[in-house]
């Protein structure tokens, strides 16, 4: 779950893009760890929430490192407020109840 609200972008250090850190981090998660991300092994999901929340990909779809790599590149420019309960919400009843 990823905060993508505009506050994100406040206080940033003169020349860094806070939205840029956050993907490159999460990119580096991925490509290093030792997650075996496929169907049956290990899954991953990316939600990202501001006012609403929004599901960029699923645990279906985030089944090979490419889907994944490609899920955090299309990480929503941050705008808005911040509304965490959407966020999380949105990944229970979608993500992990039946």
């Amino acid at each position: 779950m990823v905060d993508t609200s505009g506050s994100i972008e406040e206080n940033q250090p003169r020349g860094v893009v806070n939205l840029q850190l956050i993907k490159s981090f999460l990119t580096n998660i991925v490509e290093s760890s030792s997650l075996f991300i496929a169907r049956h092994l290990d899954r991953v999901a990316l939600v990202t929430f501001q006012k609403t929340a929004k599901i960029i990909f699923d645990l279906d779809e985030g089944t090979s490192l490419t889907q994944v790599v490609n899920g955090i590149n299309l990480i929503p420019t941050p705008y808005g407020e911040s509304n965490i309960p959407a966020g999380i919400n949105i990944a229970l009843q979608v993500e992990f109840l039946p």
